[in-house]
């Protein structure tokens, strides 16, 4: 299982214009030619778990108070709630050409538990 492994370069990359939209969408086919060999050996599926920004603000809060190492909150997390328009927009770039029929996004209202 992985959790936004191969996506997360790109988009970091693609938000604050470190690589551009060629290089975006080159990084998009090499994405789409890897989970096709992974469909094809029955090993995928990609599940998108969205939370609003007010939802992610109020978790993130909630869990910063938490001392059990497992939920504690990283850079990356606040980074995401900082620029969390900006990065919703690209994960969104990204998302409609990677869902296709042997590898579809299901998209889960991560608000709702």
């Amino acid at each position: 299982m992985f959790f936004d492994h191969w996506y997360r370069v790109p988009v970091v990359q693609h938000y604050p214009g470190r690589i551009s939209q060629a290089g975006f969408e080159k990084r998009i086919g090499e994405i789409n030619r890897f989970e096709k060999m992974l469909a094809e050996e029955g090993m995928l599926l990609k599940l998108d778990l969205h939370l609003s920004r007010g939802q992610q603000r109020k978790r993130l809060k909630k869990l910063e108070g938490d001392s059990a190492p497992r939920l504690r909150v990283t850079e990356w997390d606040r980074l995401l709630l900082k620029h969390y328009e900006g990065a919703k927009r690209v994960l969104e770039e990204m998302i409609r050409p990677t869902s296709y029929g042997h590898a579809p996004w299901t998209i889960i209202d991560a608000a709702d538990r």
